[in-house]
């Protein structure tokens, strides 16, 4: 966050000579012209502490510039003469972190500029949390409403191939992920069982894909979650040691220049509990620490192109998606089963 001092030409009476500021700090004629310069420079949130006069707080005042900002957060440290009771009365008041008529000795103006500062610290932290909060309520609003369409559109499409991509397409728009595939568990006419790569789409690049048969065993991710039927929800797959239980094959990302990080793989069980098949996810794009707005359509409106798209954009896979997952995984094998007969 950038951090800036804005003094005005009359409160400088009252600060210390050759005083060292710890931030950038502008002598500024017209703070209120400077707080809206403020606003249109730069991303992110701009912490201020303004130095002004009380005359000077009763301009900004008429000004408007005090108004809300998500830009700008400011505190004001009133110093000189002409301090009177209907200060108090300020629309500005709980923006005034100190008011003196005296002159500031360099130990005063450092506490209540450290002081300032902390406070305003403290409520960019409050505002994140605040919209990391209500970003997850909404998200978890539009997902229980995807569940319902999601139950009711699986229920009506007939065509296997149209399946597959519905509900490859509905995972990846509820947990907000650019890629994924299915998986679908096979039994040969000798009784054993293989797992089939089905279908696969990436929304950042169109990457090709053929259906293939693999074992069906614990040496892939998709193997081990089909065997064991747990769930894995994997921040970084190239984070990923000798120590745990799968291991991440990255010929395919090196081969088509893509970048896999976070997965979440789920299995697909049906009515009798028998895992049919599994659905993998991958790169989850769904920012709701509150540092951007969430619209419900990351997967369809962010794209993944630089390597640096990969390190900024992809997050990891909330685990609340582990249990809603499951409930698409289920609704997902019975219209799989249904579609059979």
């Amino acid at each position: 966050m950038e951090k800036h001092i804005l003094m005005s030409e009359k409160s400088k009476a009252g600060l210390p000579a050759h005083y060292n500021f710890p931030y950038n700090a502008t002598a500024s004629a017209d703070i209120a012209e400077s707080i809206n310069a403020l606003r249109g420079s730069g991303h992110g949130a701009k912490l201020a502490v303004l130095i002004l006069t009380a005359d000077e707080l009763s301009r900004l005042e008429a000004s408007g510039e005090h108004r809300p900002s998500d830009s700008v957060y400011f505190r004001i440290i009133i110093t000189g003469a002409g301090i009177h009771e209907s200060l108090s009365e300020s629309p500005l008041l709980a923006k005034v972190a100190h008011v003196t008529s005296s002159p500031f000795s360099a130990a005063e103006l450092s506490f209540h500029l450290k002081k300032a500062f902390s406070s305003m610290d403290l409520e960019v932290k409050l505002a994140a949390e605040r919209n990391a909060y209500q970003n997850t309520l909404l998200d978890m609003k539009q997902d229980q409403e995807d569940l319902i369409n999601i139950g009711r559109a699986l229920s009506i499409e007939k065509d296997p191939d149209h399946l597959f991509r519905l509900i490859l397409m509905l995972s990846k728009k509820i947990t907000g992920a650019d890629a994924g595939s299915i998986y679908i568990v096979e039994v040969l006419p000798d009784g054993e069982k293989q797992l089939r790569f089905k279908y696969s789409h990436t929304f950042s690049k169109e990457l090709p894909y053929e259906e293939f048969v693999m074992p069906l065993n614990r040496n892939s991710i998709a193997g081990y979650v089909a065997v064991t039927g747990t769930i894995l929800n994997i921040p970084d797959v190239y984070m990923l040691s000798k120590s745990d239980p799968v291991a991440f094959n990255s010929s395919f990302d090196h081969e088509h220049n893509y970048r896999s990080k976070s997965m979440i793989v789920i299995p697909m069980r049906n009515h009798l509990d028998d895992i049919i098949g599994v659905i993998q996810l991958i790169n989850s794009k769904e920012d709701d620490t509150g540092n951007s707005r969430m619209t419900g359509n990351e997967a369809f409106e962010i794209v993944l192109s630089t390597p640096q798209d990969f390190e900024r954009k992809v997050v990891p896979f909330a685990s609340r998606y582990e249990s809603l997952m499951e409930a698409v995984a289920g609704q997902a094998a019975i219209a799989i089963e249904n579609n059979r007969m």
